[in-house]
């Protein structure tokens, strides 16, 4: 495995890694706002189910990329909070490394 292959199959991992964070951030948010007393990917469900009239079991058999997709508009006006913001910038700097050795030559 060559360097920038390395790079690139680390850097794919990791994007998809920081998304689900993300939403579980998200989902952890929602939660609390709402008050439900629920775990992460509970919250999220009775989310979706909510607003867009889903099943809970419906909900709960999305994909990772059905969630991302579900949620884009949400994820995009999300505020993290604020403990959380050093963690989410470290992930984007660390994907900016592996982007810059996965385009550089051996």
């Amino acid at each position: 495995m060559t360097k920038q292959i390395a790079a690139h199959t680390l850097a794919t991992t990791l994007i998809e890694a920081a998304q689900a964070w993300r939403i579980e951030v998200f989902a952890e948010d929602l939660n609390k706002k709402n008050q439900w007393g629920l775990d992460a990917g509970a919250a999220l469900s009775l989310y979706l189910a909510k607003k867009h009239n889903w099943t809970i079991p419906h909900c709960r058999s999305l994909s990772f990329q059905d969630l991302s997709v579900a949620l884009r508009e949400e994820m995009r006006a999300f505020q993290f909070p604020k403990h959380l913001l050093p963690v989410d910038r470290a992930l984007e700097l660390t994907l900016t490394e592996l982007h810059k050795i996965g385009e550089s030559q051996s």
